[in-house]
């Protein structure tokens, strides 16, 4: 079925379409730039086909199927080409930044689809952006931000919600985001996940999840919001009412995570990754909380962030420079707290410092330590790695910096050093079970190890000079050693060199404790 519609300006015909049931508008590629949709008024459909090429600029307001809610968007069927949205007078706007919008490609294009806003927000109830599919945002308002206010946001199968300014993605409502099936969203100036007005901030909550998909938010100001920033000015009493998830294959690109406002924050790393965005600063946090709002009579909780390794997945970042955990005003309740059960996973060049933003902040995650790039540095005795198996890659280590540790095991080409003058600890065996110890210690390191299980030593743990305490348990030495200092084996444990040429200076054996074999000329004491 064909339609001719008079809308006032030259133009090819434009064509309705019937495809189950439903009306279309269609754009032919001849169709001129300037297209005023007011001329449509009367005529409803709940979907239009793009231009298959070129771009075609967009005003008036769109009329539309009264069958059109969140749930069911108007449908924007991609072929090629760009529709732009643009205000040029206030008596000359479109409606079409306040439709719920559903994007993708139409069958077989294979060349990008693009809505382009160049000077409105984006105000639609839902927002999904499918294959094929750009939106593009190059509307700032006098903050330099641009708003997607929508309460539901999908991007999906290759999609892409992009913007060269800071975005921000559910200002003044709840909102969900998903991220999903190689999609993306990028914000080259910050990206805002929520950001409230101090009339709402205290019911709304702001959701974002990535899997198999890449959110990258440029920027290093983070008073400005212009990195990731979650709940920016908000006063939210509930509890984790900002909780972005980081998925299987998902990707967080961002130079900070930060949380600006009041209330709690969830980071919660199941199967993804964090890696900085370009422009790396070294003088910001991995994680980041400020602010305390006080509006009135209303006095908001201070900023926590959790940020946890979920269903055994370790909290995975990467810093290429050497970049301080935690960071923010360190006054008041203000926490960052490492939690969760699947460890933690150091990638990149940089060294992080595991410092402790307060006496609040906690780290208790359980699972492995894995160090595959640079280093970490402890500077606090309670806030510190620990206490899974570490695992230090060649070329990488943990400086204890005088402070004492303890895993179940160590292992790996790396090294564990002590740059302090102080002597440190490192205790292998938490846990009471069977564990490895291969990688290098350095000066000013004791080794204890304590717990049920044994400890096998082996590789460059051989030539360690550092004292040895076996406290319980047993240790096994799987190759020869000349090179350990004072090795006491106290009452119930046990150290086994059998098969070994073994020497230490001192060899402490305390009643009860056992030595095998029972000592002959295998064993040398220097």
């Amino acid at each position: 079925m064909k339609k001719s519609i008079p809308i006032g300006i030259t133009l090819s015909t434009i064509v309705a379409a019937v495809a189950s049931g439903q009306s279309i508008y269609q754009l032919t590629s001849t169709t001129s730039t300037g297209l005023d949709l007011t001329a449509m008024s009367g005529y409803y459909a709940d979907r239009m086909y793009g231009p298959s090429s070129g771009e075609i600029e967009f005003s008036g307001p769109l009329t539309y199927d009264s069958a059109v809610f969140a749930s069911n968007p108007f449908q924007l069927i991609g072929r090629g080409g760009k529709i732009k949205v643009k205000k040029t007078a206030s008596t000359n706007t479109t409606n079409l930044n306040r439709v719920p919008l559903k994007l993708y490609a139409d069958d077989g294009v294979s060349t990008i689809s693009q809505l382009y806003f160049y000077d409105l927000g984006y105000a639609g109830a839902s927002l999904d952006i499918g294959r094929g599919y750009r939106m593009e945002y190059d509307y700032k308002n006098g903050n330099g931000e641009g708003w997607v206010s929508s309460d539901t946001i999908m991007v999906h199968d290759g999609g892409d919600l992009k913007s060269d300014y800071r975005l921000v993605v559910g200002g003044n409502m709840s909102v969900s985001v998903s991220v999903t099936s190689g999609a993306s969203i990028t914000a080259g100036q910050g990206l805002t996940l929520g950001l409230q007005n101090k009339s709402l901030s205290p019911v709304i909550t702001a959701f974002m999840g990535i899997t198999n998909g890449t959110v990258t938010a440029g920027g290093t100001d983070l008073s400005n919001g212009r990195a990731f920033t979650i709940m920016f000015n908000g006063g939210t009493w509930n509890a984790d009412a900002a909780h972005v998830v980081i998925g299987e294959g998902g990707l967080l690109r961002a130079n900070s995570i930060s949380h600006s406002g009041a209330g709690n924050s969830r980071i919660s790393f199941d199967g993804g990754s964090y890696k900085p965005a370009s422009g790396e600063s070294a003088s910001l946090p991995l994680f980041n909380v400020r602010g305390y709002i006080s509006w009135g009579s209303n006095h908001y909780p201070e900023p926590h962030m959790t940020v946890e390794g979920s269903n055994g997945h370790p909290i995975d970042v990467e810093t290429a420079l050497n970049r301080n955990l935690s960071g923010g005003t360190a006054s008041g309740n203000r926490q960052i707290n490492l939690t969760g059960d699947g460890g933690f996973t150091k990638r990149g060049a940089g060294t992080l410092t595991f410092n402790r933003l307060n006496d609040n902040s906690t780290c208790n995650y359980t699972g492995p330590t894995t160090i595959l790039g640079g280093g970490i540095v402890v500077t606090n005795s309670v806030f510190k790695p620990g206490r899974g198996d570490l695992a230090v890659s060649d070329g990488s280590f943990l400086d204890l910096n005088s402070f004492d540790a303890e895993f179940a095991g160590a292992t790996g080409a790396g090294i564990v050093t002590n740059g302090a003058d102080s002597v440190s600890i490192l205790t292998l065996g938490y846990g009471n079970t069977n564990a490895e110890f291969s990688v290098a210690i350095g000066e000013r390191i004791n080794v204890v190890k304590t717990g049920t299980g044994t400890l096998t030593v082996s590789g460059a743990a051989l030539a360690n000079t550092c004292d040895l305490t076996v406290e319980a348990g047993t240790v096994v030495f799987m190759g020869d050693s000349s090179s350990y200092g004072t090795v006491t084996v106290k009452s119930g444990a046990t150290l086994d060199i059998t098969g070994t040429r073994f020497s230490c200076e001192h060899l402490v054996t305390k009643p009860g404790s056992t030595l095998l074999p029972p000592p002959a000329t295998v064993i040398y004491v220097r």
